[in-house]
C-alpha cells in the first residue's frame, strides 16, 4: 500500500468551487483499479489549505491514475483555483514489508 498525500493552497473565496472539484476528482479515482480510499482535509486555523490523502494498493496504479486524461482535466481546472503549486508525496508506512 502506498499514501498520496497532495497539499494545496486555495485563492481566498475559492474555497467552494476548489472542495466541489475535489470531490469529483475523488470520485472519479474511486472508478480506478488501485484506489483503496481516499479523504481531504482543511487546517482548521488556515481553512485555504488543503490536504489530500488517498490509499492505493499500488504505486503503478497511482501513476496510471495520474496519467489519465479525465484527472489531468479536472487538475488544471483546480490548479486555477490555486495560489501556489500544489506539492505531492508518495509514502509508504514505515513498516510495510515487516
Amino acid at each position: 500500500m502506498i499514501k498520496v498525500v497532495m497539499e494545496r493552497h486555495c485563492k481566498p473565496g475559492n474555497e467552494n468551487a476548489l472542495a466541489s472539484l475535489l470531490v469529483d476528482l475523488r470520485t472519479r479515482a474511486m472508478r480506478q483499479p488501485g484506489y483503496v480510499t481516499g479523504e481531504t482535509l482543511i487546517k482548521i486555523d488556515e481553512p485555504t489549505f488543503y490536504f489530500t490523502i488517498g490509499t492505493w494498493t499500488r504505486i503503478d496504479a497511482w501513476h496510471a491514475w495520474e496519467a489519465d486524461e479525465a484527472r489531468f482535466e479536472l487538475t488544471r481546472m483546480i490548479d486555477g483555483l490555486l495560489s501556489e503549486e500544489p506539492k505531492t508525496y508518495i509514502c509508504a508506512p514505515v513498516n510495510e514489508g515487516e
